[in-house]
C-alpha cells in the first residue's frame, strides 16, 4: 500500500512507520553445565531447519498473487485489495510446485534468557557474538526506493566477534521508525542497554544445527537469502568454515624438555585439566585442555605429583642415554576457543516438522529446576550406603541426550543404568557418560584392565551403562526376557 497508493493519488500520504529495518546478529543460546557436569549435548535439540521438504498447503487455502500489481490476496478474495483487479480463473491442471526446505524461527524473549541464565551461575549461556548489522529496510514513503528493497532477496554479512563464544545461531529484529522521529524496536538488552522491555517483546532465532567456535575479534562472514517474503531466512556461514575449524579443535605438541614439563605441572588445573595461563613458547593459550598424555588419556583429576615424577625421569633418561629409535612423548590438547565446534546429528523428523523440542524444554535443564531432584537422589543414596551392603542400583528411563540423574548417582556411589529410546540422543549420553569418566567397565576374558593412572577401574564400582529401549506391550516379563542390568531377572 505504501508504494501504489502515492503513485495513486497527488496529495502526500504519511505512512506508519515511514520506514522498518530488519537487523540481526549471531548469537551463543546455549546450555553449559548442571551439578558440575557438562550439559552441552542438549543443545542438539536446537534445530530451526530441516533437510525434508516441509508439507505444501492444499491449493484451495493458499494465498494469490496479483498478476498487475503483485499484491498478495486471501485466498477467498476474488478481487485483489490493492488495484481492484479481478482473479484470474485457474487452470484445471494444478501447476507442479518445487519443494522447498523448512526455515523455520522460533519467538524467543533473549532479555528473559539472559536473566536466566546470568541467575543460573554458569548453567547457560545467552549472548550475542557481534554487533547487529542491518539485515534489510523498507523506505515506505519513497515508492522508487521501496519497489527496489522489495527485490532484494539476498545479502553478504561481514562481523567481528565481540569476544571468544561459540555461535549456534542468528537472531533478527524489526526496528521501525515513525513521523518526528518516534522509534519503537523489538532488540534485546543484549543489543542495546537502553532498549525499553515489554511484556510482549519478541526476536526471532534461527539455530544453525552447530556450534562454532571463534576468537575475539575474528571476522565472520555470512550470506543470506530471504525466502517466501522475508518470512523465512538461510543463513549460510562462508567463513570460518565448519570443517576447517574442527580440524583447529585439538592440537598436538611434543615433551622433550624439562622446562616444558615443569611450566605445564605449574599452571595445569588437575580438576579439569585446562591450562590456568598460556605457554607462549608452545603456542597453549589458556583454557586449553589436556586430553591425552602419550598414549593414555587422561580424566580430569587423576593427574597426582608421581605421574610428574615418573615423566620427568623418562626424559632425563632419553636425554642421558639418547637411542635411535626413540621418539618424543606427545600431548595432546584441546584448543579452548575451538573445543565446543560441534555439528549435532540432524533430528530424525517428521516431513512437516521444523524442529523437535519446543523453546520450553531448554528451560527444564535449568540447575534451578534440576537440582532438586538430585538433591533428593543423592539424600536417598546416602541413607542406602549407611545401611550397607552392596551398591545402591539406579534405573533412569527416557534419559535424552545426558544422564544427568545417573551421573549424579554414580557419583554419589551408586551403579547406574540409563534407558534410551532414540538412537541419535542414546549415542550422545553414552558420550557424555565418557567424557565425564563414568562409563562402566565390562570384565571380559582377553581384555587387559591395566590403568596407568591409579587401579583399573572395575565392572563393580559407582558408573554408568547407557542401555537401548526393549518396547514392549507385555506388562510383565516372560520366560524369554532379556538379561536385565546385572544379568538377574
Amino acid at each position: 500500500a505504501g508504494g501504489t497508493a502515492p503513485m495513486a493519488e497527488p496529495r502526500r500520504i504519511r505512512c506508519v512507520p515511514s520506514r522498518a529495518e530488519l537487523r540481526c546478529a549471531p548469537l551463543e543460546l546455549r546450555c553449559a553445565e548442571v551439578a558440575g557436569f557438562d550439559v552441552g549435548p542438549v543443545n542438539a535439540l536446537r534445530f530451526s531447519a530441516h533437510h525434508l521438504p516441509e508439507e505444501r498447503a492444499p491449493p484451495g487455502v493458499r494465498c494469490w498473487r496479483c498478476d498487475e500489481c503483485s499484491w498478495k490476496n486471501g485466498p477467498d478474495a476474488k478481487h485483489c485489495d490493492a488495484c481492484k483487479a479481478r482473479r484470474k480463473a485457474r487452470s484445471m491442471q494444478p501447476p507442479v510446485l518445487p519443494q522447498r526446505q523448512s526455515r523455520g524461527w522460533w519467538p524467543l524473549d533473549l532479555d528473559a534468557e539472559a536473566d536466566e541464565a546470568a541467575a543460573g551461575g554458569g548453567d547457560a549461556v545467552c549472548r550475542l557474538g557481534a554487533d547487529a548489522q542491518v539485515l534489510c529496510s523498507f523506505d515506505f514513503e519513497d515508492p522508487g526506493a521501496l519497489s527496489q528493497q522489495l527485490r532484494r532477496t539476498s545479502r553478504s554479512l561481514e562481523m567481528r566477534a565481540r569476544w571468544n563464544c561459540r555461535i549456534n545461531a542468528m537472531v533478527v529484529w524489526w526496528h521501525l521508525e515513525g513521523p518526528g522521529g518516534i522509534s519503537v524496536s523489538t532488540c534485546p538488552l543484549l543489543g542495546d542497554a537502553s532498549a525499553e522491555r515489554w511484556s510482549a517483546k519478541r526476536q526471532s532465532v534461527y539455530y544453525f544445527g552447530f556450534e562454532l567456535g571463534v576468537e575475539e575479534g575474528e571476522l565472520l562472514r555470512i550470506d543470506v537469502e530471504l525466502k517466501d517474503s522475508w518470512s523465512r531466512i538461510c543463513f549460510d556461514l562462508l567463513a570460518p568454515r565448519l570443517a576447517e575449524r574442527m580440524g583447529l579443535v585439538k592440537l598436538e605438541r611434543a615433551v622433550s624438555d624439562l622446562s616444558f614439563v615443569r611450566e605445564l605441572r605449574e599452571k595445569l588445573d588437575t580438576r579439569t585439566n585446562r591450562l590456568a595461563a598460556p605457554i607462549p613458547a608452545s603456542g597453549l593459550a589458556r583454557g586449553d585442555r589436556l586430553l591425552r598424555l602419550g598414549p593414555f588419556e587422561v580424566i580430569p583429576g587423576v593427574l597426582q605429583p608421581q605421574h610428574w615424577d615418573k615423566l620427568e625421569d623418562r626424559i632425563r633418561l632419553h636425554a642421558e642415554r639418547p637411542m635411535a629409535a626413540d621418539k618424543p612423548i606427545t600431548c595432546l590438547f584441546a584448543h579452548g576457543v575451538y573445543q565446543g565446534t560441534v555439528r549435532w546429528p540432524p533430528p530424525s523428523l517428521a516431513a512437516g516438522a521444523a524442529v523437535p523440542r519446543l523453546p520450553r524444554f531448554f528451560d527444564s535443564w535449568r540447575a534451578r529446576r534440576r537440582i532438586p531432584f538430585i538433591d533428593a537422589l543423592c539424600h536417598a543414596l546416602g541413607r542406602l550406603n549407611l545401611e550397607g551392603g552392596r551398591r545402591p542400583r539406579v534405573l533412569e528411563i527416557g534419559c535424552g541426550p545426558v544422564p544427568l540423574p545417573a551421573l549424579a548417582a554414580a557419583r554419589q556411589g551408586a551403579r547406574a543404568w540409563a534407558v534410551e529410546m532414540d538412537p541419535a540422543l542414546r549415542e550422545l549420553a553414552v558420550e557424555s557418560v565418557r567424557d565425564a569418566g563414568l562409563e562402566m567397565v565390562s570384565d571380559r576374558r582377553g581384555l587387559a584392565s591395566y590403568s596407568f593412572f591409579g587401579e583399573p577401574r572395575r565392572p563393580e564400582d559407582a558408573s554408568v551403562r547407557v542401555l537401548p529401549a526393549q518396547p514392549s506391550a507385555a506388562l510383565r516379563p516372560g520366560p524369554s526376557a532379556p538379561r536385565l542390568l546385572d544379568g538377574g531377572r
